[in-house]
């Protein structure tokens, strides 16, 4: 055997379980958070996977060649083949490969700092578009060197990862912003690709009370900047605890714009679920949550930019103590022995955070509850009940608390209904309807959540457990030119009005789609009119349009800037394109608005086709 090969041996190789040395390839491993595929298009109504795509079995050491069932992988290192290991993670098998010998590819390239000093030991994992399993994973050499070959032909999105540094993906135009797919053609060979990692940022600081004494065991939360139904909202992205001198240091931070919040000791379990705080004797005053640099409410705290590797020190968060009360009451409904579930009482009219809510189990079957350590304001209190094989139970009851105790709360308990339908297709080509799913999803500040079904293939669906209240109708999965081309319930047009159920759930609803959807293509150039790859392009019907959250898409430009929709319900709408895009900006009705005087308008008709050349644009 030549030297710097590892050929499995014979009874491995024959079976079905893998051997000492052998890798599965993997490829079209999960989406990053709301990144999509360069040339894909996120349609309405298809939620995104927020999971890494990291794989989580850890396999073994391997140098050269490592022979598979579906092809062979060469994980090899510039310069350094025998001597520098390549380092492997067992996938899921995947069927046997049909692709020739002389027709499977390669990539190489290398991952440096941002300084560009090389990095050893990053992890570069290969995600291929339109598969299943998880993504090929392999690790650098001592100069931050890596090469995989035996690829089958496709498109391919390569990130790069080390400890100390934020993820990145290739052709990304920064820190968390989506990157460029890189497409292998048959026998084709792609080499020198660089990938350059930002070094994660510190953020340190003491929560303190107000007179000054450190908070020992405070919770600490770091909250980042993102779009959620167009609305700035300010999602978790790291948690502390205080230390004995009232200490906390948050670590691994990517570039971005961030609050800080802290609120009192957490009973013991940590941050894993609904934080209850330790309460407070009846009516005495208690520790109040607060953002930096000690404000109470979330639009008076203070932004905070952090810029690549940089520590910031005395981000300090003082707590005061306010008068709280007791919310009370029985949850009726609930059948004879059940237990289980619990209340939540969260704050209404504002954005609320985990530690602005109060959680409290349902522990026997009377329904009796008490919440205690509750500040004055005006709430929702929600029951939820469910588990294995239970029918789930839900109420909800609004609430003000004032400066007194609020007992005698009654909230009534109903099980969730089923809604069932029908999905037709109109048009030519007997599109399949594998894969397509319809969604429910309550309007804003609703209760109902977001529900799905799947549509069998003789066009029918039936979504589980919906709650009474109002909903939006997309369907997921649409291929090709299907669009989504009408919605209703009896003589309700569930697309222009929504759709409100009821309790009990009489209503039913039939769907139909069109073969005939329309098509925008077209090229994202910059000022100087060459192209932008990896640019995100929006195709909008307006701020004001009363379905823009179901009609508006978006997408990346392919490396040569070219861009693509398909399967366009008619209208008018604007297209423009973003290089400093981030996830969900594009229902921002003031991102939308400025965008408008250097956007395309394209007036679609059914089956109709444009084509637009649109010019980049900064959102802010």
């Amino acid at each position: 055997m030549p030297p710097g090969q590892h050929q499995l041996p014979a009874e491995e190789a024959a079976g079905d379980r893998p051997g000492a040395g052998e890798v599965h390839q993997r490829s079209g491993g999960q989406r990053d958070a709301d990144a999509e595929l360069p040339g894909s298009v996120r349609r309405a109504g298809e939620g995104v996977n927020r999971g890494r795509g990291n794989p989580t079995e850890a396999g073994g050491i391997y140098t050269g060649v490592v022979r598979l069932k579906t092809a062979a992988v060469t994980l090899a290192f510039a310069a350094a083949a025998a001597a520098q290991p390549g380092i492997g993670r067992r996938g899921a098998r995947e069927a046997p490969s049909q692709v020739k010998p002389e027709d499977l590819c390669s990539l190489s390239g290398t991952v440096r700092t941002n300084a560009g000093e090389p990095l050893r030991k990053a992890t570069v994992s290969l995600d291929a578009e339109g598969r299943g399993g998880r993504p090929l994973t392999v690790t650098a050499d001592a100069s931050g060197a890596f090469r995989v070959t035996g690829l089958e032909p496709g498109r391919y999105r390569v990130f790069a990862e080390k400890g100390g540094y934020v993820r990145q993906e290739y052709g990304a135009r920064g820190p968390g912003r989506a990157g460029t797919a890189i497409t292998l053609n048959a026998g084709q060979t792609v080499t020198d690709i660089e990938i350059k990692l930002s070094p994660q940022a510190v953020i340190t600081g003491r929560v303190l009370d107000e007179d000054g004494e450190p908070v020992v065991r405070a919770a600490v939360y770091l909250r980042k900047r993102a779009y959620e139904r167009g609305q700035i909202r300010w999602q978790r992205s790291g948690f502390a605890n205080t230390n004995d001198l009232g200490e906390y240091r948050l670590f691994g931070i990517a570039p971005g714009r961030y609050l800080i919040e802290a609120s009192s000791p957490l009973r013991p379990g940590g941050p894993g679920g609904p934080p209850a705080r330790v309460p407070a004797g009846l009516n005495e005053p208690a520790l109040a949550p607060a953002f930096f640099p000690g404000v109470a409410d979330i639009q008076s705290a203070t932004q905070i930019e952090v810029g690549s590797g940089i520590t910031l020190a005395g981000m300090d968060i003082q707590l005061r103590r306010v008068r709280t009360y007791r919310v009370s009451g029985v949850v009726s409904g609930l059948p004879e022995g059940r237990r289980g579930g619990g209340v939540m009482l969260a704050p209404r009219g504002g954005e609320d955070t985990e530690a602005m809510r109060h959680f409290t189990p349902l522990r026997d079957s009377s329904g009796a509850f008490e919440i205690r350590g509750v500040q004055p304001g005006s709430y929702l209190l929600t029951v939820d009940i469910g588990g294995p094989g239970q029918a789930h139970l839900s109420g909800r009851v609004p609430l003000d608390v004032g400066s007194r105790d609020v007992d005698d709360v009654a909230v009534a308990v109903a099980p969730g209904f089923p809604l069932e339908g029908s999905v037709k297709v109109e048009g030519s080509g007997g599109q399949s309807l594998d894969g397509v799913a319809v969604i429910l999803e309550a309007a804003a500040g609703g209760f109902g959540g977001r529900r799905a079904g799947q549509v069998k293939a003789d066009g029918t669906f039936r979504i589980d457990d919906v709650r009474a209240d109002r909903f939006t109708v997309s369907v997921q999965g649409l291929r090709g030119n299907l669009y989504l081309k009408s919605a209703k319930s009896g003589q309700t047009d569930a697309l222009a009005y929504g759709l409100d159920l009821p309790p009990g759930g009489a209503a039913r609803l039939d769907i139909v789609l069109s073969s005939e959807g329309a098509q925008v293509e077209g090229m994202a150039t910059d000022a100087r009119n060459e192209a932008s790859p990896g640019v995100r392009v929006v195709l909008h019907p307006g701020a004001g349009h009363p379905r823009a959250a179901q009609l508006v898409r978006v997408t990346t430009a392919d490396p040569s800037g070219r861009y693509a929709f398909t399967g366009i319900a008619p209208g008018k709408y604007y297209v423009f394109a973003l290089e400093d895009y981030e996830p969900g900006m594009e229902m921002d009705p003031d991102v939308v608005s400025r965008l408008r005087a250097s956007a395309e308008t394209v007036d679609l008709k059914e089956g109709g086709k444009e084509s637009k050349t649109v010019r980049t644009a900064a959102s802010r």
